[in-house]
């Protein structure tokens, strides 16, 4: 482009920013399709109209000018539009094409949904989360806090087992600090895998997954042997406890200690819905140094809560409370 070309795009494409500005949409999609036309090399006015398109919810004519963009260089910017317009119109098959482009995704996301949470994407099955559910991970709000403090936690040079690692939200904010080969996932519902799965891939986490149970040393009979996992009504609520209701399944069982050892932990982060009370008393955690764990008491009890802070101390730990049910220890 010339230089009295590329001054005129500049005032046209200012002349559509303020028609945007106004809130007058559809007359500046309707200027930026002439420019696309007009400037056919250029991916600006093919990101403007997506943009302007995206916010009149004209979804899928907002997909095609990203797409354009895309195709015109504008490179990652267009894509990862891209991809926010798939999440947003519901369409896995997209989101997958996306991500498959960017980190070469290939998991298997029958049955699940893509939403955004924070700078990452998240998949869930829809079948299996509540509208309470749905509603925290829309507004971020989903593990916010553990999000939060293990960003304070962790550093790039640990090694990180996860015990209840769910649908992954937690698993990506670990995986983002440590990398994909420092951490180890342990999730006892199958039913979670997928969306776990797909969740590490689409963020290029490459950690390793493990179904099972995860139980002290003390509660451990023997490689191979199985428990049994009562479901919750939510899938954060499933528990090795024997809380009335709910569904019961088999599933494997693990030592922490042994998976300690093996991945070489020296960080643990702990959210198994009451587990945690044997999981800390009967451990002695060689080798950790940090340690993230969420109390539940209304399952433990007070009392419980108090076992797991008295037990951490008696091990040498720090402790600290951040945040409502979140214990912190470090040594």
């Amino acid at each position: 482009m010339s230089s009295s070309e590329q001054l005129s795009l500049a005032a046209a494409l200012g002349r559509c920013a303020w028609q945007v500005h106004r809130g007058n949409l559809a007359e500046a999609a309707h200027q930026l399709r002439g420019l696309t036309e007009l400037y056919p090399n250029n991916p600006e006015p093919a990101m403007m109209l997506g943009e302007a398109l995206f916010k009149m919810r004209h979804f899928e004519a907002a997909y095609g000018a990203f797409e354009d963009a895309s195709r015109r260089g504008a490179g990652n910017r267009a894509n990862e539009r891209r991809l926010d317009t798939a999440i947003e119109m519901g369409d896995v098959v997209r989101v997958g094409a996306v991500l498959k482009e960017r980190c070469n995704f290939d998991a298997d996301t029958r049955g699940l949904r893509a939403l955004r949470l924070g700078k990452h994407v998240q998949f869930v099955d829809l079948k299996l989360a509540s509208n309470a559910i749905l509603h925290g991970l829309l507004s971020g709000f989903y593990e916010s806090d553990e999000r939060r403090i293990l960003n304070g936690l962790l550093d790039e040079n640990d090694r990180v087992l996860e015990i209840g690692a769910a649908i992954g939200a937690v698993s990506v904010a670990i995986g983002s600090i440590v990398g994909g080969e420092a951490l180890l996932c342990v999730e006892p519902n199958p039913r979670l895998h997928p969306a776990l799965k797909a969740t590490l891939a689409a963020n290029a986490i490459s950690a390793q997954v493990i179904e099972g149970a995860v139980v002290s040393e003390g509660t451990f009979q023997r490689e191979g042997a199985a428990m049994s996992l009562r479901l919750g009504h939510e899938f954060w609520g499933s528990s090795l406890t024997d809380d009335p209701g709910g569904e019961v399944i088999e599933v494997p069982v693990h030592s922490v200690d042994a998976l300690i050892r093996d991945h070489g932990a020296n960080a643990v982060v702990v959210d198994i819905e009451g587990g945690e009370l044997d999981l800390i008393m009967n451990s002695p955690l060689e080798g950790v140094r940090k340690l993230a764990v969420e109390v539940h008491p209304l399952v433990i009890g007070e009392d419980g809560v108090v076992k797991v802070l008295d037990r951490l101390a008696s091990l040498g730990f720090r402790i600290a409370i951040p945040a409502r049910q979140q214990v912190v220890a470090r040594r």
